[in-house]
């Protein structure tokens, strides 16, 4: 048996910044030199009266709130040198893409990063006046890059592609949800940046189709958030159809 785990990566040393990453973790072997965090084979017969090899867990660490936005902080740190912040550059306010050397490629997910920092109390960017203008200058570069459809590119396979732009919607329509009801200074301009990319890509979002027929739950997922924020979008007949 092999259990698949799905983990976000947002971090500038990875291979691939702000994007989701496949991992697999099998279950121990006993006598195997190799095991996942967690388990530890035994390298001793067990005084006990366990069989040589057999296995022993340990608990990993609690997850704690303060853990996690330790976590966001690092993540945050990592990208904040990989966003164009030259006023000058045509490619202003976007973030350079470990994998693809370009910025646009890990642009949404590097947007949704920052903003869950700067939402979040706890923090050391709660609230940050340089993280809140670096939203609006990544918002800015994310309407330079898109289509007259309101749709974008996934640079690598897929030109005006409505299943990329629903994931680019899923990453940050969150943040307009939250930046509502934070009361922080700036709340209003990010609702504004953010929620005026989501108005513009809904109805690409409904009109676009689909590569493959699982492109379909992130449609209607991103359709249905960007419809939760902005009841007058014309797009609940496709989400129900």
């Amino acid at each position: 048996m092999t259990v698949r785990a799905t983990r976000w990566v947002a971090c500038s040393s990875s291979p691939d910044p702000c994007r989701i990453s496949q991992g697999e973790l099998s279950p121990p072997i006993p006598g195997s030199l190799q095991s996942p965090r967690g388990y530890q084979p035994s390298s001793k017969g067990d005084p006990t009266g366990r069989p040589h090899g057999d296995v022993s867990v340990t608990m990993a660490p609690k997850l704690t709130y303060q853990t996690l936005v330790g976590h966001l902080d690092a993540a945050v740190e990592s990208l904040l040198p990989d966003q164009i912040i030259d006023a000058g550059h045509p490619e202003h306010g976007g973030f350079v893409s470990a994998r693809d050397g370009m910025a646009g490629g890990a642009h949404f997910g590097c947007m949704m990063t920052l903003g869950f920092a700067w939402l979040c109390e706890g923090s050391r960017y709660h609230g940050s006046e340089d993280v809140r203008d670096r939203l609006i200058e990544a918002a800015g570069f994310a309407r330079a890059i898109r289509r007259p459809s309101g749709r974008y590119d996934l640079i690598t396979t897929n030109w005006d592609c409505g299943p990329y732009t629903a994931f680019a919607i899923q990453a940050i329509a969150p943040v307009v949800a939250a930046a509502r009801t934070s009361g922080l200074d700036g709340a209003d301009q990010i609702e504004e940046q953010f929620g005026e990319i989501i108005r513009a890509a809904a109805p690409g979002m409904a009109s676009g189709g689909f590569h493959t027929p699982n492109h379909r739950w992130v449609l209607t997922s991103a359709l249905s958030q960007a419809w939760s924020l902005y009841p007058d979008l014309d797009v609940v007949p496709t989400i129900e159809s």
